[in-house]
């Protein structure tokens, strides 16, 4: 990982400041069912757990993309709040310009 893939979080306690990396506390899984030949991408990839947003909030993610049955889901919550940050479920065909594939 480079540098500036990295995102740096300040902890602020009483009196102490402080600059640490921060990554993923999850658990990820994948399914690849039989030989796939071609093919890069799993049948099933699954993620839970939490992670530092990119504002800087603690939230509880879970996404699954399910290939076979055509399948994305996330759901994001403020771990602070339990405030649902964002909740999407739709066909996988229709999950297009997201990430590092948005049109720029």
């Amino acid at each position: 990982m480079s540098n500036k893939d990295r995102k740096d979080v300040t902890v602020i306690l009483e009196g102490v400041e402080a600059k640490a990396h921060a990554g993923r506390l999850a658990a990820k899984g994948a399914i690849r069912k039989g030989q796939r030949k071609g093919r890069r991408k799993y049948d099933y990839e699954s993620i839970k757990g939490n992670e530092f947003s990119s504002n800087g909030t603690f939230v509880q993610k879970e996404r699954v993309i399910d290939r076979e049955n055509n399948l994305y889901k996330e759901l994001v919550i403020n771990e602070d709040t339990g405030e649902i940050l964002h909740s999407s479920e739709h066909p996988l065909s229709e999950h297009k310009d997201h990430g590092s594939a948005k049109v720029k």
